[in-house]
């Protein structure tokens, strides 16, 4: 007995220490290292971009921009011969250069397909004869034909990793994968939903987890609170029956198994301790949020092949003539802008004068369109050769979006060809600093065209979004949790109905907390897991045993030898049972034999993060993929990432099942739980 004393002593601080700490440092890890290593990289590449701006072919008023001079052939031709360089096992990274170049000068600044062929060849370099170093060029260089891809800074963090041993290393190009499918709707919206149904999942094999565990601790202090409010003549085991049919019977006249589910957790809430009816409140929250959350998923599942999809790779992927067109009738927002872009990228002086023509008969309503107006028109006047008119709309642009870096770099061409070329040099540093990757693409090209001279503000995620939730509401939307929700509910309880289920199991917590705090329920005994009537506690000065196992092991002298000895059998033998109880739930189900013991915070979080990595091992690529996504399971780390959620739901489990779990206790001088140390 000692000996599990002490292990529980060291186990319990250790964790409550260890993990908040190892917490604290994996975050600070993940925040400060990328911006440590972004501040190395940009300081040593600030002198290189300076020098490629000295390179350039832009003087002083040297007029107008010409249209590009690159033929869409040129494209093919590039990648055939990259193709021919890589069977040889040379990396070609000029040949790739020119492509990018290339299609920039055409207005392509995305080149998925070709970022995901050098991505998959710099995943096999031993097989094309590549170096290490050959490798992270070509993914480096992957990185920047498609800027709005994650996958590949993603697998350079994996090849920093496993190939050079060097995960420091691969801190900087995995945070700016997971930014990049942050910002991606393509990618974003595919995570999103994944996660989203994991966690749906997950709650729902939580909240029978839940249930079991406070079935078991709760039911029979119900029953004897019952018996004490039932008018007299009622035994306990008619109360028990009382109750078993009050939870069985609306679930079979509804046929809805979620109706008994409720009504159970209704009738054990008014004995819940403040975490336990922390977990209650939580998962009676999601119930009254699933409408909302069905609503969300329903437009995250009709995204792909949807308008706002297609506008958005339109707008980065290239736009043709009968696309053009097409933009050019929307009447949304985020269509003008994109026709507007899409004008801009042929670099025809006609084409400028159009889109001019369009900036000024806009009257853009958000900041993000305001700003992305104001940088479009400064960039088609540095066009036609009027930079110092340019001026004051970067200037505007750069107020009302500060972290952009497109005004701050439009603005340092601006100033290029008005002669200033101090104030030239301060615009690239601001530039720079809020965008190493973009600026420096757009320094190396060495064409003198509209597209490779200046950068032009994108559709953001955000709106993508809107004009997606405007094409929704004129569509039937698909009901992602509708199938489940009635085969769980039954078909008297609609999905509808939820808001107002989750309602009343929260009023119904708020309600009975009082009778909590005031001590005017039983708890169950850390003993014996009887219950412990309030009046008892009383008497007995607040101990948190029941009556007889305070008899028993506290004050034995009030009972005689023999009715001592087979209570001691008794209640001993109940004691080992419910020991063994929640050891066995910390093995079957992890974390339910803390919330059987009281721990009801740690163990469903432990049982969530379970449940959460098991679905995530299952199907790791989700239900439904990115038009790019790679056809990869382990890609980013995710199946890490999922064993670590899986080992720290079994490691709660495994000390509950070596060290046991010790059982909360409720002191009747208190209102409030304490644990045991």
């Amino acid at each position: 007995m000692s000996s599990q004393l002490r292990a529980t002593d060291l186990w319990g601080p250790l964790l409550s220490v260890t993990l908040p700490v190892l917490v604290l440092g994996a975050w600070m890890l993940c925040v400060f290292s990328p911006g440590l290593a972004h501040a190395q990289v940009e300081d040593a590449s600030m002198e290189r971009m300076i020098e490629r701006l000295g390179e350039q072919d832009v003087q002083a008023g040297s007029g107008a921009l010409a249209p590009s001079t690159v033929a869409p052939l040129n494209l093919e031709v590039q990648w055939r011969l990259w193709l021919t360089l890589i069977q040889n096992g040379e990396p070609g990274i000029a040949e790739l250069q020119a492509l990018r170049d290339d299609a920039l000068s055409l207005g392509r600044v995305s080149l998925p397909e070709h970022a995901l062929a050098i991505l998959a060849v710099a995943r096999a370099r031993e097989h094309y004869n590549l170096s290490v170093t050959d490798a992270e060029a070509l993914l480096t260089m992957a990185m920047t034909m498609a800027p709005e891809l994650p996958y590949p800074a993603l697998e350079l963090a994996r090849q920093r990793i496993h190939d050079q041993g060097a995960p420091h290393r691969a801190i900087a190009p995995f945070v700016e994968g997971v930014r990049r499918g942050m910002n991606s709707p393509d990618v974003f919206i595919a995570w999103v939903l994944k996660f989203a149904i994991f966690f749906l999942l997950s709650i729902l094999v939580g909240l029978g987890a839940f249930m079991l565990a406070q079935l078991l601790r709760y039911f029979g202090v119900a029953a004897y609170d019952g018996t004490r409010w039932l008018p007299r003549g009622f035994s306990s085991n008619q109360t028990v029956i009382v109750l078993v049919a009050l939870v069985i019977v609306p679930g079979l006249l509804l046929r809805s198994p979620l109706a008994s589910l409720l009504i159970m957790l209704a009738m054990v809430i008014p004995f819940q301790q403040l975490n336990e009816r922390v977990v209650s409140a939580f998962f009676l929250a999601v119930i009254l949020a699933l409408p909302t959350l069905d609503v969300a998923l329903s437009r995250m599942v009709l995204f792909p092949g949807s308008p706002a999809q297609t506008l958005d790779h339109a707008h980065l992927r290239g736009c043709d003539d009968a696309c053009l067109a097409h933009l050019e009738e929307g009447t949304t927002p985020a269509q003008r802008y994109a026709a507007a872009v899409a004008l801009f990228r042929t670099g025809t002086p006609e084409a400028m004068a159009r889109v001019a023509a369009l900036a000024d008969a806009t009257a853009p309503t958000t900041r993000h369109f305001k700003a992305q107006w104001a940088n479009l028109q400064g960039a088609v006047l540095i066009a036609q050769g009027e930079a110092q008119a340019a001026l004051e709309h970067l200037e505007r642009a750069e107020i009302l979006l500060p972290q952009a870096p497109e005004p701050h770099f439009n603005r340092m061409r601006a100033l290029q060809f008005t002669g200033d070329e101090e104030g030239g040099y301060d615009a690239l540093d601001q530039a720079v600093r809020r965008g190493l990757e973009s600026v420096g693409r757009y320094l190396d090209t060495g064409r003198r065209d509209a597209n490779s001279l200046l950068m032009i503000l994108p559709l953001q995620r955000s709106q993508i979004w809107e004009e997606h939730l405007t094409y929704t509401e004129t569509i039937t939307s698909i009901s992602m949790i509708s199938p489940f929700w009635q085969s769980l509910a039954g078909p008297k309880l609609p999905l509808s109905l939820a808001p107002y289920l989750g309602g009343a199991g929260l009023l119904w917590l708020l309600l009975t907390l009082q009778p909590y705090l005031r001590q005017r329920v039983s708890t169950p005994c850390p003993k014996c897991g009887l219950a412990r009537d309030p009046d008892d506690a009383r008497e007995l000065g607040g101990h948190h045993y029941c009556l007889p196992c305070y008899q028993t092991f506290v004050s034995g002298a009030s009972l005689d030898y023999h009715a001592r000895i087979q209570s001691e059998t008794t209640l001993g033998r109940r004691d080992r049972f419910q020991s063994f109880l929640r050891r066995a739930l910390s093995l079957l189900l992890p974390g339910t034999g803390h919330v059987l013991g009281g721990h009801a915070l740690r163990g469903t979080v432990a049982f969530l993060a379970l449940a959460f990595g098991a679905f995530w091992l299952a199907n790791p690529m989700g239900l439904w993929r990115a038009p790019a996504e790679l056809f990869h399971e382990g890609w980013a780390g995710q199946q890490v990432f999922a064993w670590v959620l899986v080992g720290l739901g079994a490691l709660v489990g495994l000390r509950g099942l070596v060290a046991g779990v010790d059982p909360t206790r409720v002191r009747g001088t208190r209102g409030r739980s304490e644990v045991k140390r």
